[in-house]
């Protein structure tokens, strides 16, 4: 829900308990208005009717009287002072009216008489009505005003945070582009705007420096190692060693090895992380693949797999250099972790590829065969990065991948 939306609702419903409670004050308000003016005028009335009788010694004409029905009734008893009632009485049947009625005694002679001056109150009905209609047509024309005013001048107040979201959006690490902020008079969007800056500079800084560290530790690192390498190398070919020295040689120089491709596929790795790879262009991967399996064709016939492929034309938006690594880690794996007389099953769709090879006869851990160092058995020759390389690679150029066990199959698929 956006924002704007949000704060309508809000809005909307405190005016409308507002206008509500207040609309019922207003109501209440006027009735007792009103009836205190009806009853100011019943007093009048009695007045004038006590004033008649003193003058004429008789009763006033009550039909033409001030338009007020009066009552006189014999009466024994007399009142200590005058009282109001309020009374409901119907004409027709499912109709009601309400009267409002002061109570008296007065003399006329030698009697006393119970005088009963009534009056309706059709006016406060009336009244009410009004308010009621009143108090609705201002919560509509200020619910709909509150709305057309919010939609102009709320949308123009939050543009430029909309427009701080686009150039957050469209900020790219590793380019040196900076987001280009609008100017605004707000002192909040300022503040926000301020620490993005600061956030993206630093942001901008550190991949920076990570970027030379990665270049740097590339290269310093495989330097000393091939060194090492070269050295035990002629260490190894040297006659005057012994069997045990030569073991011991031979072991160091495969632990040497394998250092060398942890570190360069961690530097792989890291690259991937920091977008290094960037230069993305439409590629046909039939030839591609095509040429992958020429590669590994050798090495599947010495180790006896059975090949079987379904290739179609395929094209997709990758780094050249992230899909060769990424077939070419797919398909190691696939050979690593065959078994002897096994089978290896390639497919390309125009939006998949597949990859499919006997091995373990269980299914892997679908939670952890993507996760650095996890080895799916205890072969030396393998570092437990290949397939984290892979999904590395998926995430930074758009690929789902997903793994499943089938019909004694280790399936890998890539959908894009």
């Amino acid at each position: 829900m956006k924002l704007l939306t949000r704060y309508n609702q809000y809005t909307i419903t405190v005016m409308i308990i507002i206008f509500i409670f207040t609309g019922i004050i207003s109501y209440l308000s006027i009735k007792q208005i009103l009836m205190n003016e009806l009853d100011k005028g019943l007093l009048k009335d009695k007045d004038l009717v006590q004033q008649y009788i003193g003058q004429h010694h008789s009763f006033p004409v009550v039909t033409s009287f001030n338009r007020v029905d009066i009552r006189f009734e014999p009466n024994h008893q007399v009142l200590s002072k005058p009282y109001f009632k309020t009374l409901i009485k119907s004409r027709v049947p499912g109709r009601t009216y309400t009267l409002r009625q002061l109570l008296f005694t007065t003399r006329l002679g030698e009697k006393n008489y119970l005088v009963e001056i009534t009056n309706e109150l059709e006016g406060t009905k009336n009244m009410t009505k009004l308010v009621f209609t009143t108090t609705l047509l201002t919560i509509f024309i200020l619910i709909i005003t509150t709305l057309l005013i919010n939609a102009l001048l709320m949308t123009k107040l939050w543009r430029p945070f909309y427009q701080v979201l686009t150039e957050v959006k469209g900020f790219r690490i590793n380019q040196s582009k900076q987001p280009d902020f609008p100017e605004t008079q707000i002192d909040e969007f300022n503040f926000m705007i301020s620490c993005l800056s600061i956030a993206i500079s630093d942001a901008a800084e550190n991949y920076r420096i990570l970027k030379e560290f990665t270049e740097n530790a590339s290269h310093e690192i495989q330097t000393p190692l091939a060194i090492i390498r070269s050295k035990l190398d002629l260490l190894v070919q040297h006659e005057g060693l012994t069997d045990k020295e030569t073991t011991s040689l031979r072991s160091a120089y495969g632990a040497i090895k394998k250092l060398s491709l942890i570190n360069r596929d961690l530097l792989l790795i890291t690259k991937i992380e920091n977008h290094q790879f960037e230069n993305k262009i439409k590629i046909d991967l039939l030839p591609t693949i095509e040429a992958k399996i020429i590669e590994f064709q050798e090495l599947w016939q010495m180790s006896r797999l059975e090949l079987r492929t379904d290739l179609h034309p395929a094209e997709i938006i990758i780094s050249k250099e992230l899909i060769d690594i990424l077939i070419n880690n797919i398909l190691s794996n696939a050979t690593k972790h065959n078994r002897a007389n096994g089978k290896i099953i390639i497919q390309l769709k125009p939006a998949s590829f597949e990859v499919a090879n006997t091995g373990i006869d269980h299914p892997l851990d679908e939670n952890l065969i993507f996760k650095r160092f996890y080895k799916m058995n205890h072969n030396d020759d393998n570092n437990g990065l290949g397939l984290s390389i892979v999904r590395q690679i998926c995430q930074a150029s758009g690929i789902e991948i997903g793994y499943k066990y089938a019909e004694g199959l280790h399936v890998f698929i890539f959908f894009w």
